[in-house]
C-alpha cells in the first residue's frame, strides 16, 4: 500500500514536471512576442514625436499655416451659422404649428359651407349637424315600423 502511494505520488511528480516545463516555453514564447511588440511600440513612438512639420516643404508649411489660420477665423462664424439656423428652426417649428391651426379652422369652415350631400354640415356647426342626423335616423325608423 505504502508502495502504490509511492508510486502515484511519483507519477504525480512527474506529471507536475511537464506540466511545469511546458508552461515554461509558453512563457518563454510569451517573454518573446513580449519583447517584439516592445521593440515595435518603441519605434512607433519614436516616429510619432518626429517633427511632422519636418517633413513637409517650406510651401507646404506655409500652406498649413495658412489654412491653420483660416480655419481658426471660420470657427466664430460656424458658431454663428449654427445659432441662427437653430433660431431659424424654433421659427419654422411656430409657424407650421400656426399654419396646421389655421388649416384645421379652415376645413371646419369650408365643411360647414358645404351642402349635407357633400360631407359638410349645411351650415350648422357640428353639434347641430349630429342632432339633425340622429333626428332624420329616428324618423326613418319611424316610417319603416
Amino acid at each position: 500500500s505504502l508502495s502504490k502511494d509511492l508510486q502515484r505520488m511519483e507519477a504525480r511528480i512527474a506529471k507536475y514536471g511537464e506540466q511545469a516545463e511546458a508552461k515554461q516555453r509558453n512563457l518563454q514564447e510569451l517573454e518573446a512576442a513580449l519583447a517584439t511588440l516592445t521593440a515595435e511600440l518603441k519605434s512607433l513612438e519614436e516616429e510619432l514625436s518626429t517633427e511632422l512639420l519636418a517633413n513637409l516643404t517650406a510651401a507646404e508649411q506655409k500652406e498649413l499655416r495658412e489654412l491653420d489660420e483660416e480655419t481658426e477665423g471660420l470657427k466664430p462664424r460656424v458658431l454663428e451659422a449654427a445659432r441662427r439656423v437653430e433660431t431659424i428652426n424654433g421659427r419654422k417649428a411656430g409657424l407650421e404649428e400656426e399654419l396646421r391651426e389655421n388649416l384645421e379652422r379652415r376645413i371646419a369652415e369650408v365643411k360647414a359651407e358645404l351642402p349635407l350631400e357633400h360631407g359638410g354640415t349645411g351650415g350648422q356647426d357640428e353639434s347641430e349637424h349630429t342632432e339633425s342626423l340622429e333626428k332624420t335616423r329616428r324618423e326613418l325608423e319611424e316610417v319603416t315600423r
